[in-house]
């Protein structure tokens, strides 16, 4: 009589169970939706989204006041890209927000220029599948807010000595009837070498 053998089962459940939990810590902390909140956090996208859904008159009667992100909602698929340059970058993904008076799940691409997260896509879906798209609620503030970040990029580079900046301010000045401030950037760039903001009456 043979005796036989029997390969005995892999005990996968026992394997994962057993996985140090440092690993599993940070398993979490890069893909689990905790580590994309968190991520979100740190860069300041999760604030905007949540200041632009707030100012949404739709959204905020749905949902209420504050707003949070729930750091286990959404699932998977969120991502931060940094950009090449330095505080420039790219958000995407999906993430559930809560409401004193109900909740949502927004879908979100957003990127970073001139210091502002500006929004591609930022639909929020509630539960019966209504939808608003905030980034076309809030089209007037998004546009304010980038006419101010561009209007301070400006400034920093006539500050930084380029001429065709401090024109370009001067000239905006001018056709928004501020005399005292377009007189002062014509008077910065002409002190830079440009001669055309050199004449009494400014370029």
């Amino acid at each position: 009589m043979t005796a036989q053998t029997s390969t005995p089962r892999r005990a996968t459940g026992f394997l994962v169970g057993c996985a140090p939990l440092p690993i599993i810590a940070f398993a979490a902390l890069i893909f689990g939706a905790p580590g994309r909140l968190s991520c979100g956090e740190l860069t300041g996208y999760t604030p905007a989204m949540v200041e632009l859904i707030g100012a949404c008159a739709p959204a905020r009667e749905r949902l209420g006041s504050p707003l949070h992100f729930s750091s286990l909602g959404g699932g998977f698929g969120g991502n931060y890209q940094s950009g090449a340059r330095a505080g420039e970058g790219l958000a995407y993904g999906r993430l559930d927000v809560k409401g004193p008076s109900g909740t949502g799940a927004v879908e979100y691409q957003l990127s970073k220029q001139n210091g502002q997260w500006v929004p591609t896509v930022l639909v929020l879906t509630f539960p019966d599948e209504k939808q608003v798209d905030v980034k076309a609620c809030t089209r007037e503030l998004l546009e304010k807010r980038q006419t101010e970040a561009g209007l301070a990029q400006f400034r920093a580079q006539c500050a930084a000595g380029r001429a065709d900046m401090c024109l370009i301010i001067g000239r905006l000045a001018k056709a928004s009837g501020k005399a005292d401030e377009a007189a002062s950037f014509f008077r910065k760039a002409c002190e830079l070498g440009a001669a055309e903001a050199c004449q009494p009456s400014g370029p």
